[in-house]
């Protein structure tokens, strides 16, 4: 099991160089028993993304999310690496040579769920509450 190798000082950031054809996909966990919704992004926003964790602080693992209803959001590379978005953590899972290396960082305003959320193609996602069709 991985733990977070960051540190307030002299913390190690991943590599978020990217090939430049590699597929981005996004997952919005939400269902059991059924297929999660996604989609892919283009390279550009895949980098704002990546960008935008690249400036969030350390943290703390989240607490496990819950088993029914939203439990975050993914960002994948084809090359396997991989940010998951949920409680206000970000985490990275990125692929080393024996084993996965996490990184956990704060983003106490989910602009990162939110960047990734609103990348979601017209009606594949269920609709939030309080949002009205127009």
């Amino acid at each position: 099991m991985g733990t977070s190798r960051s540190s307030k000082r002299g913390g190690r950031n991943p590599d978020t160089s990217s090939p430049k054809s590699a597929p981005w996909r996004v997952t919005a966990m939400l269902y059991s028993g059924r297929p999660d919704p996604e989609w892919t992004i283009p390279e550009s926003l895949a980098q704002r993304a990546l960008l935008l964790f690249n400036q969030l602080p350390p943290a703390a693992p989240a607490h496990a999310p819950p088993p029914l209803g939203y439990r975050g959001i993914t960002l994948t590379c084809a090359d396997g690496r991989r940010w998951t978005a949920a409680n206000k953590r970000v985490t990275s899972a990125l692929s080393g040579q024996s084993a996965p290396e996490f990184q956990t960082r704060l983003d106490a305003a989910g602009a990162f769920e939110d960047l990734l959320l609103s990348s979601a193609p017209a009606g594949v996602l269920p609709l939030r509450p309080g949002e009205l069709p127009s």
